[in-house]
C-alpha cells in the first residue's frame, strides 16, 4: 500500500504526484484536495490541532491554501509554516516559496491581528463578493468572486487565472460543503483521529449539509500515523443516468405544474424560526411546517438550503418556532425579505434569550423552543424534527397566512 502521509516529510514520490497534479486536465480551475479531520465517531474536528504530517504535506505541496472565514476565526492561532528545506523544493518546482493563503468571506469581518493572517509571509488573497469590496481589509488583496455571496466556482477560476494549479481546502464545513455541492472536490484527505466526541447532532465534514446526490469517491490509500488513520479518496466517475421514457417525463412535468397551481392558492400559516450557535444568531420566515406526532409531541419545520439560517441550524441543538400574529406583517417582512448576511435582524426587533440561547421574539406571543431530533433532506429544503421543550401560548387575534405575504421577495431567493 503506497504511503501518502509517511512519518518523514521527504517522500519524493509524493512530490512527483503533485507535480503531475499540476498537469491534470481540470478546465479553468485548480485541482482541489479537501483536507479534513474527524473523530472515530464521525464528528468534524475543526477547533483542535490536526495531525501534523497530513496537513503539513498538503500545505507544502499546494500552490494555495483555501480556508473559510469561520475556520479562520476558530483556528486564528495557527500559522502556515514552511521551513527552508521545503521553500527550496517549492522554488525548484516553480512554485512560490510559501503557499498563497486564500480566505473565503462574504463580509470580510476577519480577525486581522490573528497569527494566521498577520504572520503569513506569503501572498494573502481575500475571495469576497462585490458587495464587500469597499469594506476595510488591512491585510491582503480583495479578489471579487460573486455579487452578494462568494461563488466558489468563480473563486477557483480566479485562483487559476493567477497561475495556481493545486489547492488544498481546509474548511470549515460551509466552504467544504459549497465545494462538494458544486462538484469541485477532486480529492478528499480524511484523517480519522483516535477520539470519541459523541452527540447525535455532532456535525460532519460538510456540517449537516445534505447533497442532492452522493458524490462517488474511490479510496486511493490508507496510512496509520501515531494512532490516526490518513485516508486519501479521489473522485470516481459517476455512472451515466438512465434515460426515463418520454411518456413518464411528460407525466412528471404535468404533475409538477398541477401541484404548483394547487399550492399557490393555499394559505398555510407563516412562522419565524430562530436559532443561536454560540455568538451567532439567525432567523427566517418559514412557510413549510406541520405537527407530525401527538404523543409524544413532535413538530417539523423545513428550512431552505439557500437560507443562512439553515447553515447555523445545522450545528445547533434547538430551534425557536414563532407563530406570527396577523398584525405582525412587518415582522414577517423583516425575517422574510432581509438576509442575515447583510442585516442584523435582531437589532430591528424586540427579543430575549431562551433555551440554549435561542432568540425569542417578543411580538410573537405564541412560540415554542424545540430540540432537534432529526434532520432529513427533502429536496430544496431540509426538514427538522423538533421535540418541544419550552414555549408560551399567549393570546392573539389570529395567524398570519401565506397569502398575506406572498408578495415578499425572499432575502435569499428561496
Amino acid at each position: 500500500m503506497r504511503q501518502l502521509f509517511p512519518v518523514e516529510l521527504d517522500d519524493i514520490d509524493l512530490e512527483r504526484r503533485y507535480d503531475d497534479a499540476q498537469r491534470w486536465p481540470v478546465a479553468s480551475r485548480p485541482h482541489v484536495t479537501v483536507s479534513a479531520t474527524v473523530s472515530v465517531d464521525g464528528a468534524a474536528l475543526h477547533g483542535g490541532s490536526p495531525p501534523a504530517a497530513p496537513v503539513a504535506l498538503l500545505r507544502q505541496l499546494s500552490d494555495v491554501v483555501v480556508i473559510g472565514a469561520g475556520a479562520v476565526r476558530t483556528r486564528a492561532d495557527e500559522t502556515i509554516v514552511v521551513d527552508d528545506g521545503w521553500r527550496a523544493r517549492r522554488l525548484a518546482r516553480g512554485q512560490q516559496p510559501v503557499p498563497t493563503l486564500a480566505v473565503v468571506s462574504d463580509s470580510l469581518d476577519l480577525p486581522w491581528s490573528a497569527p494566521l493572517l498577520a504572520r503569513h509571509d506569503g501572498e494573502v488573497l481575500l475571495l469576497a463578493p462585490a458587495d464587500a469590496q469597499a469594506r476595510s481589509a488591512p491585510r491582503g488583496e480583495v479578489v471579487v468572486a460573486g455579487d452578494e455571496h462568494v461563488d466558489v466556482t468563480l473563486a477557483l477560476q480566479r485562483l487559476f487565472e493567477r497561475g495556481m494549479a493545486t489547492a488544498v481546502a481546509e474548511g470549515g464545513a460551509s466552504l467544504i460543503g459549497s465545494l462538494a455541492r458544486a462538484d469541485l472536490v477532486d480529492e478528499l484527505s480524511l484523517v480519522v483521529a483516535p477520539a470519541l466526541v459523541g452527540g447525535a447532532l455532532a456535525a460532519g465534514v460538510l456540517g449537516q449539509l445534505l447533497l442532492d446526490r452522493p458524490r462517488a469517491l474511490q479510496l486511493a490509500c490508507v496510512v496509520e500515523d501515531d494512532g490516526s488513520l490518513a485516508l486519501l479518496y479521489r473522485r470516481a466517475a459517476a455512472p451515466a443516468p438512465s434515460a426515463a421514457p418520454a411518456a413518464a417525463a411528460v407525466a412528471d412535468e404535468r404533475g409538477a405544474e398541477v401541484f404548483a397551481a394547487v399550492a399557490e392558492d393555499l394559505d398555510y400559516p407563516m412562522l419565524i424560526v430562530t436559532v443561536a450557535n454560540g455568538d451567532e444568531r439567525s432567523g427566517c420566515l418559514v412557510g413549510f411546517a406541520a405537527q407530525c406526532s401527538i404523543a409524544p409531541p413532535r413538530f417539523m419545520v423545513w428550512l431552505s438550503k439557500k437560507n443562512r439560517t439553515l447553515r447555523v441550524a445545522c450545528t445547533a441543538s434547538v430551534l425557536g418556532v414563532h407563530f406570527v400574529p396577523a398584525a405582525q406583517r412587518d415582522l414577517a417582512a423583516l425575517f422574510g425579505s432581509e438576509t442575515g448576511d447583510r442585516t442584523d435582524k435582531f437589532a430591528r426587533c424586540r427579543w430575549e434569550t431562551g433555551v440554549d440561547g435561542v432568540p425569542v421574539l417578543s411580538d410573537c406571543p405564541r412560540w415554542f423552543a424545540g430540540r432537534i431530533l432529526e434532520r432529513l433532506d427533502s429536496g430544496d429544503h431540509v426538514a427538522f424534527m423538533l421535540e418541544p421543550v419550552d414555549g408560551a401560548a399567549g393570546e392573539w387575534s389570529g395567524q398570519l397566512g401565506f397569502q398575506a405575504v406572498r408578495d415578499l421577495t425572499p432575502g435569499h431567493g428561496a
